[in-house]
């Protein structure tokens, strides 16, 4: 088998990849912003995709029936996050990130978040850790029964736009060039 040489993707309903990307601010009198460094899925990564850099694709769909306007509404009422306006959630790749570990079928105990080491096991930590408290993250945005740990989430100056697929998807060779040439700057990939 050929191997892959463009970057693996992952698509997200909005307005989920906007808070991992620049965050939330909580609705509790606080003001704090949250960042998301967790995505659920109901499936573990493949093994391959362990340390590797993937492109974060933001879908045209959003997370709620009722589009925009329904979606954060009920971010801002139910889940007390703003998550701003639906143009600050464009379409297409709009950043890069790494999975470092997963969360594989937790249960909750007076610690905290285990890991299930028979799945994926967490490799190497990021490099710089979100300035949140890990757990307080996971805590807010698992949902399960699988999450994946995010880290070095390297947003893109601009959205680039490309059709999402679902599950892991491999990138067509001129967005992966124009993905490559965007985060240059910020870091090889």
């Amino acid at each position: 088998m050929r191997r892959r040489t463009t970057l693996p993707a992952l698509t997200l309903h909005r307005p989920w990849p906007g808070i991992i990307v620049h965050g939330a601010t909580l609705l509790d009198g606080s003001t704090r912003r949250v960042i998301k460094r967790v995505e659920n899925r109901t499936w573990a990564p493949p093994a391959w995709m362990r340390d590797r850099t993937f492109a974060l694709h933001a879908g045209k769909a959003w997370a709620c029936r009722g589009g925009a306007s329904t979606t954060l509404r009920i971010f801002r009422e139910v889940e007390r996050l703003e998550v701003g306006a639906p143009d600050r959630h464009p379409t297409g790749i709009v950043a890069t990130a790494r999975v470092w570990g997963v969360i594989v079928d937790t249960e909750r105990g007076p610690e905290g978040w285990s890991y299930n080491g028979s799945d994926f096991t967490p490799s190497r930590p990021p490099r710089r850790l979100p300035q949140v408290d890990t757990n307080r993250l996971i805590d807010r945005f698992y949902e399960g029964p699988v999450a994946w740990l995010l880290a070095e989430v390297r947003p893109l100056r601009r959205a680039i736009p490309c059709r999402g697929r679902q599950g892991v998807w491999w990138l067509p060779a001129d967005v992966d060039a124009e993905v490559r040439r965007e985060v240059r700057g910020v870091g090889a990939l």
